[in-house]
This record gives structure tokens, C-alpha cells and sequence, in this order.
């Protein structure tokens, strides 16, 4: 029940309808290129109402599922004729292109999502890997807080490989056959070719948590029973935050210790370790 092309193996009907569906997109994408503008204008406007609904939309889906209530302050659709020009000729060059999905890039700041959205998303060191997660990371809830400049894009992903199928894993690429990858544990694409992330819209949006709502530490575990006493004890190790947390509590000036009814030997401490 697996799909063949999610790995490696060697699939003659999944190939068959691969090359298929590449055909008629690659179609699409010709004529697309052929009713392109010759200049290569650039301009951000603000957005329809049917434009605000459909970013509006793409990016409340994004923060779903980390408790996060969404207020979108401003939509600007992105007019950029040379970043679709290249993004249709990058198209092309995929091994299986697919029709584009849609997907959130989160920009530093105002500044710098204008600057994508002009010349568009480069990979670092021009040869590395772009994550574009499904949705945003629990994990990392907290640092989605407060004021947001989002970049809603088309992203073409072509054909992917799995690394979470059979352990497998990308430690050379380009990997022969393939367009990007896919981590299932983090639902996350990588793109290695940024020339395939198109900015459609650029949105500003406070995010906040939902009244009432509060993520629980990154040591609670959701699956098996509680015990009958109602709580449970967790060991927790140097590097999580609460550990890090606790550390910095026990930062006392020494003379501070060897204070208290009972203490002794006034005067020998010189500090709290964790």
C-alpha cells in the first residue's frame, strides 16, 4: 500500500504515470512562458478582497495547530514577471514537475520579506537547502509569537524522496531522479533549487496564543497512562530549557550562603551548581 515513488524502487507504472502528469504540466508551463510580458516589471499592491481571503486562509492553516489565535493586519500580492519567468523555467527542468502548492516562508522582518519578494528566496551558500514546513513546529510555538512578516508562496516540488522510508537518508545531493525531499517527521520539504519558490503574497500578521491556551514544556509526553497518583516524575537533562531554566535560578552571590538557623560552617560556600 506504500507509494512506490516515495523511494527509490524502480516502479514501471508509477513511471508511466509520472511522465504522464509531467507531460501535461510541462504543457501548461510552456504556454504560461509563451503569454508572459517581455519586461520584467516588479511591483507590490495591495491585495483584492478575493486575493486577502485566499493569504489569509493559507496562513491561519499555518498556525493551526499550535493554539495560535491569527489577526492579518495587511495582504500585498507580489507582481515580480522575471522571479515567474524563472520560476517556469526552473519548472521545467524537474524531473516530475507537479502543479505548484502553496507554502509559508517566514521572513526576519519587514525589510527583509520585501527583499524576497523582489529578488527572491536565495539558499544559503547558493547551494543549500531551503525548509519549507507544512505547518508551524509546536516545538518551537513561543518564538512564533508576536508580530509576523509572512511570505506566501508557489513552490514547485517536482518529485520527491522520502527520508523517513526505510531509514533513508540524503547525504550527497543532487540525488539522481529527484527534485527535493521530504522529512516525515517534521512534515518538511527541503528545495534546493530557490529559483522554484515563487512569492505570491507578502502578509503582516500578529500572531498570539488563544486566550486560555497554554503549550505544554517539551518533556511532557502525550501517549501512555498517567499513573494513579496523578502525576509523574521526568528526568530532565543539561540543554533543555528547564534544566537551563533552574541553572540560572541558583546564580547567588556567596554571601548569600551559609545563612539560616542550622548552618554551621558560615562563610565555606561560594556557590549553587545544577
Amino acid at each position: 500500500g506504500e507509494p512506490c515513488d516515495s523511494g527509490l524502487e524502480d516502479c514501471e507504472a508509477c513511471a508511466v504515470e509520472r511522465a504522464r502528469v509531467s507531460e501535461e504540466r510541462l504543457q501548461e508551463i510552456r504556454e504560461q512562458i509563451r503569454a508572459m510580458q517581455e519586461d520584467d516589471h516588479f511591483r507590490l499592491a495591495t491585495a483584492t478582497d478575493g486575493e486577502f481571503a485566499k493569504a489569509e486562509h493559507e496562513v491561519k492553516g499555518f498556525f493551526a495547530g499550535i493554539g495560535a489565535v491569527v489577526s492579518i493586519a495587511a495582504v500585498q500580492s507580489v507582481h515580480n514577471v522575471q522571479l515567474r519567468r524563472r520560476f517556469l523555467l526552473s519548472s521545467q527542468k524537474c524531473h516530475a514537475p507537479q502543479d505548484p502548492c502553496m507554502r509559508i516562508y517566514i521572513a526576519p522582518s519587514e525589510s527583509d520579506a520585501a527583499e524576497i519578494a523582489k529578488v527572491g528566496l536565495v539558499a544559503a551558500g547558493g547551494g543549500g537547502c531551503i525548509k519549507l514546513p507544512h505547518a508551524a513546529e509546536s516545538e518551537k510555538a513561543d518564538t512564533y509569537m508576536g508580530q509576523q512578516f509572512l511570505l506566501v508562496c508557489h513552490v514547485q516540488l517536482g518529485r520527491e524522496f522520502d527520508c523517513g522510508r526505510a531509514g533513508r537518508s540524503v547525504e550527497v545531493w543532487p540525488l539522481s531522479g529527484f527534485d527535493c525531499t521530504y522529512e516525515p517527521q517534521s512534515q518538511c520539504h527541503g528545495v534546493f533549487a530557490s529559483a522554484r519558490i515563487l512569492p505570491v503574497f507578502m502578509v503582516h500578521a500578529h500572531v498570539r496564543r488563544e486566550a486560555g491556551v497554554v503549550a505544554p514544556p517539551p518533556h511532557w509526553k502525550q501517549d501512555g497512562e498517567m499513573p494513579t497518583q496523578g502525576w509523574r516524575c521526568i528526568s530532565l537533562g543539561a540543554g533543555t530549557p528547564e534544566f537551563d531554566s533552574l541553572r540560572q535560578c541558583l546564580q547567588t552571590d556567596p554571601k548569600d550562603l551559609g545563612l539560616g538557623r542550622d548552618v554551621v560552617e558560615k562563610g565555606k560556600y561560594k556557590q549553587l551548581k545544577l
